[in-house]
């Protein structure tokens, strides 16, 4: 767990550096922000972010519920409900990729 939150912060910790130092950059560089959205590979590590951070947090409260003494019922429909929680919020996030991905393109 520990791995992975390092993981997670090494991975933003890129991105922000990335994104600051592609913002002095002119907009018609390979570096700026809207030349690198066009990119696919920048739409899958956006993805993959997304469901590392999904995983990471959703992963965590539900260690935080489950030390809170539920029966293994309750646990079984808490588990179920993070489940599908975390993969609407996935299928949103990935939509709003995509649309940010397909808009950069029409450009």
């Amino acid at each position: 767990m520990l791995i992975l939150g390092a993981g997670l912060a090494g991975l933003r910790a890129a991105v922000e550096i990335s994104q600051r130092s592609a913002a002095r950059d002119a907009p018609t560089s390979a570096s700026s922000p809207r030349y690198s959205s066009r990119s696919a590979l920048f739409l899958a590590g956006n993805l993959a972010l997304l469901g590392l951070a999904l995983f990471h947090g959703l992963y965590g409260l539900r260690g935080i519920l489950y030390e809170l003494g539920p029966g293994a019922r309750a646990q079984r429909a808490l588990g179920v409900a993070l489940t599908v929680g975390g993969i609407c919020l996935f299928v949103i996030g990935s939509w709003a990729a995509w649309a940010s991905f397909a808009l950069s393109r029409a450009w």
